[in-house]
């Protein structure tokens, strides 16, 4: 159990260098960000007259990423977040809240320099969320066991 606040930086620090050396981390980033968000891409690489970030299709791909993200987090039954549950809850939720107020604005002012922002701290949700599953922490014994047993 995590008891302290250089503890929960220490956790986070390994965590993400534990997910960034894994695979299927960057396979998940790899469907998710860049096959999901083809909709924001794909029409600039085509050549069909449009802007490589459309303010509306980045609020549409940022909503499904955090839809995703809120799901996972709060409604499936297992989270694999075993250690400051409520901790990363919370932070899942402020970088949801941020994301989706960002990327609104960027909607409503037509904004490109927001839809960036907006797809900055979509992304940035979704690290955070990916690397605290507890398949990312060293100290698990089932790990040290070769997997559930």
């Amino acid at each position: 159990m995590i008891s302290s606040r250089e503890d929960f930086r220490e956790s986070l620090k390994r965590r993400e260098s534990q997910a960034l050396r894994d695979v299927y981390f960057y396979k998940e980033f790899f469907i998710v960000i860049c096959c999901g968000g083809a909709g924001f891409w794909l029409p600039y690489l085509a050549n069909w007259d449009t802007s490589l970030i459309e303010p509306k299709s980045v609020f549409t791909f940022g909503l499904a990423t955090l839809a995703v993200i809120f799901d996972s987090r709060f409604f499936t039954k297992s989270s694999g977040d075993e250690t400051l549950s409520d901790l990363n809850k919370l932070i899942v939720i402020i970088g949801i809240f941020v994301s989706v107020l960002i990327l609104w604005k960027s909607v409503s002012s037509r904004s490109y320099l927001l839809a960036f922002c907006g797809l900055f701290w979509v992304v940035l949700t979704w690290f955070y969320d990916r690397i605290n599953h507890s398949k990312y922490n060293i100290v698990n014994s089932k790990n040290s066991l070769g997997g559930e047993v």
